[in-house]
């Protein structure tokens, strides 16, 4: 009988042995797909910086050439009551805020507000936008933003 016990010790030393390799394998595996995943986080977030620093340029792109084709230009633009409460705050902040902060300081909703920063861009006003921890955020270009100040917020674009 001593024998037998002896096999079955064996047999179970190799079947534990050929378990802990496959687990081990497996533990292997699993280390380098965290490291992969590592690495592809840490390369996400370098595009996102790439990408925050390419939209910083465009904007002042931007500025520059809104600055240089209406410089001394003052124009008039017509603003619908949504989008002269969003420049109205975006004039009283002076700082960037996101659509969700303007909407809560004149009661709307954050689509609202996007919907009317947009129009606003498309009608000649120069807002400013920037992404902030995935979160785009606003504000005038200063120049536009001191201009309107000198004139008392009379919604004439005056570069």
């Amino acid at each position: 009988m001593m024998g037998k016990s002896t096999h079955d010790d064996r047999s179970s030393l190799q079947d534990s042995a050929a378990l802990r390799d496959e687990l081990d394998a497996h533990l292997d595996g699993i280390n380098e797909n965290t490291a992969e995943l590592a690495a592809v986080q840490e390369y996400v977030g370098e595009l996102d910086m790439r990408l925050e620093k390419l939209a910083e340029r465009i904007d002042a792109l931007q500025a520059l050439i809104l600055s240089q084709t209406t410089t001394g230009a003052t124009r008039s633009v017509r603003l619908s009551s949504k989008e002269r409460e969003v420049l109205q705050a975006l004039l009283a902040e002076g700082v960037p805020r996101t659509s969700r902060e303007i909407g809560r300081r004149i009661g709307l909703t954050a689509d609202m507000v996007a919907q009317a920063l947009y129009c606003m861009g498309q009608k000649g006003v120069p807002v400013l936008t920037q992404t902030v921890a995935g979160e785009g955020v606003y504000a005038l270009d200063p120049r536009f933003r001191q201009a309107q100040q000198e004139r008392d917020s009379h919604l004439t674009i005056n570069f």
